[in-house]
C-alpha cells in the first residue's frame, strides 16, 4: 500500500536475474479494502527482475483465493497444494 516503496524497490532490482522468483505471502500490511490495490503493486515490481525459471508465489494467511486472479496475470504461477518442479 506505499506506492514510492514499490518504486524505489524497482529502482533497486531493476535488471536482477534469478533462477526462479518465489513470494512468500503478507504482500499487503491492510486487511481492509481490495485487494488489487495492494498486489497491483507488484506488477512493476515483478517486470524488473528475469526470472527464467519461473516467477511462483504462496498466499499468505491473510489472502483469499480471490487473490489468485489477481496474481496470476502478472505471470506468477500460484502454488496452493501444487508443487513445481524447476
Amino acid at each position: 500500500m506505499l506506492p514510492k516503496l514499490g518504486e524505489r524497490i524497482v529502482a533497486l532490482l531493476g535488471g536482477v536475474s534469478v533462477d526462479p522468483l518465489l513470494l512468500t505471502g503478507d504482500y499487503r500490511d491492510r486487511h481492509d479494502g481490495s485487494p488489487e490495490l495492494g498486489l497491483g503493486l507488484l506488477r512493476a515490481i515483478l517486470k524488473a527482475i528475469d526470472a527464467p525459471d519461473g516467477h511462483f508465489a504462496v498466499l499468505g494467511n491473510h489472502y483469499l483465493a480471490a487473490s489468485v486472479e489477481i496474481l496470476e496475470p502478472m505471470g506468477l504461477k500460484v502454488l496452493i497444494n501444487k508443487t513445481a518442479t524447476i
